[in-house]
């Protein structure tokens, strides 16, 4: 997964706050919002029935750094990065299933609650650090990406982008102009206004890149620097980046709050929202990889002809996802700096001298890293190995270890002890790699 624009809904929902699917407080006896009467679904939201629920838990997961998927096919040859995918898209899934059930049991609307009411303020911390760091690759990611688009138009306008320092004026100019100036309102609910357009627009960029590539496979075959398979530090790269592209629970708690109760039916939506991603993300990506073999840009959109109509039209979607998404999750990691510093992460209840200091710190953080990398490939992988293993893999068996009531040796318990190990090695090690890769792109 990556970040898309509903993902901005990270707020905790209970009993003691009520508030709207995008995580802005109702007032007390509102008529304009009705609240359903089943206590099982948190005060405050609607009900929502399973469709909508799939269309929101895939607009969750698929958002604009799947354009970042076919080059990790580069790193590893075309077999071990399908089976990468596999492997990770089923831990996510499988832990994903953990979150539903420890929702179910502790009723609580986030993963902040959860880590709170499990692991006490420090255990909060330490994970919204875990998701600050998952949040922030995606931001600068979607700054990189926009910046691409750009880039790519004023080429074929004529104007070249070259230098390093073309492109961190370029880079700054789009931020300031348009994804930075709205994270400035105190409340972003005309955002969700978007949503559904989001959605269309990244299932139009799959659409499009499977019908490009199948054309160009059949005019020209696969690429001569395609290769099958490839061994080496690259295969911690490649599972980094998808880590963070399947990377649901992240952000599913209140997403999947309103939908029916039922854990059977939860689990089941949701197990269909991984096998349609998994179709989505890994086919496309497999093609375009084909296409382009070594040559695949960290961006994809960036390996095709600058003037190609349908490319061009493809880049228009993407960037309107990267230009609306971005505010939604800045403000989200303004909201998990918020609980850190200040006890408070829904953003809107800052006060406006807490806004004026945690909103400038993070899109300046974004907007110098963005400046000088213009490869998301490094930036995702920092973000799903140390964000996302930490967070999917990690805390939800830490979790569940932490509350048992049985013996570490149930098969159960060595399993969630399995799981958790894993994640933290694999953060340990994908973190590694990818900041490695990250400064020498730095470099």
């Amino acid at each position: 997964m990556e970040p898309s624009a509903l993902e901005g809904n990270q707020f905790p929902v209970s009993e003691q706050q009520t508030i709207d699917p995008m995580g802005n407080p109702l007032p007390e006896n509102s008529d304009t919002n009705p609240i359903v009467s089943n206590p099982d679904i948190p005060q405050g939201l609607q009900r929502v029935g399973r469709f909508a629920t799939f269309v929101n838990l895939v607009n969750g997961l698929i958002g604009a750094g799947i354009v970042g998927v076919p080059a990790t096919f580069a790193l590893s040859g075309v077999g071990p990065t399908v089976v990468l995918i596999l492997i990770c898209s089923s831990l996510c899934y499988i832990c994903g299933n953990f979150m539903i059930e420890l929702q179910n049991e502790f009723k609580v609307g986030g993963l902040d609650d959860l880590a709170l009411l499990v692991f006490g303020r420090w255990g909060q911390n330490l994970l919204g650090i875990g998701v600050i760091i998952f949040s922030m690759s995606c931001t600068v990611a979607y700054l990189i990406i926009g910046s691409n688009k750009l880039k790519d138009w004023l080429g074929v306008a004529g104007v070249k982008v070259e230098t390093n320092g073309q492109w961190a004026l370029l880079v700054f100019i789009y931020a300031i102009l348009l994804p930075m100036l709205l994270t400035i309102p105190r409340n972003l609910g005309f955002l969700s206004k978007f949503s559904m357009a989001t959605v269309c627009c990244i299932m139009y960029y799959i659409i499009a890149l499977m019908i490009k590539s199948i054309i160009q496979l059949g005019d020209n075959g696969i690429h001569t620097t395609a290769i099958g398979s490839k061994y080496g530090s690259g295969l911690f790269q490649a599972f980094s980046v998808h880590c963070l592209t399947f990377a649901l629970p992240v952000v599913m708690m209140p997403i999947i709050a309103p939908y029916n109760p039922s854990i059977k039916k939860r689990k089941l939506v949701h197990g269909l929202v991984y096998v349609f991603s998994f179709i989505a993300i890994a086919i496309p990506g497999c093609l375009a990889y084909l296409v382009h073999g070594s040559t695949t840009a960290g961006d994809v959109l960036s390996s095709y002809k600058k003037d190609d109509v349908m490319i061009i039209t493809v880049q228009i979607a993407m960037f309107f996802v990267v230009s609306f998404s971005y505010p939604i999750i800045a403000v989200s990691i303004v909201g998990s700096l918020g609980q850190i510093f200040y006890g408070q992460n829904i953003p809107e209840l800052l006060s406006t001298k807490q806004r004026l200091i945690l909103i400038p710190v993070v899109n300046i953080v974004n907007l110098i890293i963005a400046m000088f990398i213009k490869n998301i490939t490094p930036v995702l992988g920092v973000g799903g190995s140390l964000g996302g293993c930490f967070v999917v893999f990690f805390f939800p068996s830490l979790v569940k270890l932490k509350v048992t009531k049985d013996s570490y040796t149930t098969w159960e318990n060595i399993m969630h002890i399995v799981i958790a190990t894993f994640g933290f090695l694999a953060a340990v090690v994908c973190g590694y790699y990818s900041i490695v890769d990250a400064i020498n792109k730095f470099k």
